[in-house]
């Protein structure tokens, strides 16, 4: 495939350039798993909505001071539900004092608002569109408090070109290089040449998303993608009505696994086989607690798969269901039972007594040696 490069912004110091002068960053491809310090809760947040954000962060600080979220996400649907709640009125508002860093619950100077407005309705729409996503991505990136956020390309089937997507994935990273994660539709092997562009010659990482199939999957960590968001969930829906349309009689193929988790398990395990370093996102992972008070089936199997991935899987869950106080309380128990995964299997336990017990027992008898 050949890809119209946009003047000055390729190369391995992508990066360097975006913090305008800074220099490039030798570990980009060794700390590719983005992982965090201590208190870094292993779940991304889905939202569009910063002070959803800030107040799952508030819960989990009630828990540990420590604690903040380890990654959020959002996508153009979320974005919609924002703007139509928010309103274009509002939304307007609010950039005019995100842009001039002003306090939003101060009074607003009317004339300075007006020849904002005439001066933003004068540009483009695209410009005023990407004005309007810097704002709600840097507020998201704000409450994160560092974390990085996956924000999604636009994409319309049939109409957007690989060219369209590069461009968007360079605006879009320019908002916070080092904190940005591009989200990109695999859509088909075109999008997975996309993936392989942006990783390797611009130095931005891509979150693989609306991932349904092994092949997919296998794909795009070929093509070097930082993350991968295989849909838990939307497999179940989609399992759950064939099965209600065929009178539960659906026959499971190989490429569409019986439940979401267990295809996210098959990705897991084909990552490990195959050596690839990309990190797996599950997606759309409905909830985190049962009424009877235990983790869910698909947290249960998360956890039980972050023990043997080389890094801890990071649930992508709505805000709605983290603030509940439940949720974020299970969440916390979760993080806390996979800050030492790599060394927490059962054995280990077993065997360190083993050695325990057997290394006094050879001490005592070679010393009775000395007895008399």
């Amino acid at each position: 495939m050949t890809m119209a490069r946009l003047t000055g912004i390729t190369g391995p110091d992508f990066r360097a350039q975006l913090k305008k002068g800074g220099k490039p960053d030798p570990a980009h491809a060794a700390d590719r798993l983005f992982m965090f310090g201590p208190g870094t809760v292993h779940t991304c947040a889905d939202t569009s909505v910063a002070a959803e954000v800030r107040r799952i962060q508030e819960q989990l600080k009630m828990l540990d001071p420590n604690a903040k979220l380890g990654k959020g996400t959002t996508n153009p649907t979320l974005l919609k539900q924002y703007i139509e709640k928010r309103g274009p009125q509002a939304i307007l508002q609010d950039l005019f004092c995100f842009e001039n860093r002003l306090d939003p619950s101060a009074p607003i100077d009317i004339a300075a608002f007006a020849v904002f407005k005439r001066d933003a309705a004068q540009g483009s729409a695209q410009a005023y569109l990407h004005r309007v996503k810097t704002m709600v991505y840097s507020q998201l990136l704000n409450a994160l408090e560092g974390a990085p956020l996956s924000a999604e390309v636009d994409y319309v089937p049939g109409t957007t070109t690989a060219d369209d997507i590069v461009s968007q994935a360079v605006d879009i990273a320019r908002i916070a290089p080092e904190h940005i994660v591009v989200k990109v539709p695999v859509a088909g092997p075109a999008e997975v040449e996309v993936i392989r562009v942006l990783e390797n010659d611009y130095g931005i990482r891509v979150n693989a998303t609306l991932v349904f199939t092994q092949q997919q999957a296998l794909d795009v960590a070929h093509a070097d993608a930082t993350f991968i968001s295989p849909f838990a969930g939307r497999v179940d829906d989609h399992m759950a009505g064939l099965a209600k349309t065929r009178g539960g009689q659906e026959a499971v193929t190989t490429r569409v696994l019986s439940t979401g988790m267990d295809f996210v398990q098959s990705v897991v395990a084909q990552l490990g086989y195959q050596g690839l370093s990309s990190m797996v996102i599950p997606a759309s992972v409905r909830g985190v607690w049962k009424q009877t008070g235990a983790p869910t089936d698909h947290l249960e199997r998360i956890y039980a798969m972050s023990l043997s991935a080389s890094a801890p899987l990071v649930p992508t869950i709505p805000t709605s269901v983290i603030l509940d106080p439940k949720s974020a309380e299970m969440l916390w128990l979760f993080h806390q039972s996979t800050q030492n995964r790599g060394y927490s299997h059962p054995l280990l336990a077993s065997g360190l007594a083993g050695f325990d017990k057997d290394g006094t027992a050879w001490q005592e008898v070679a010393l009775k040696g000395l007895e008399g």
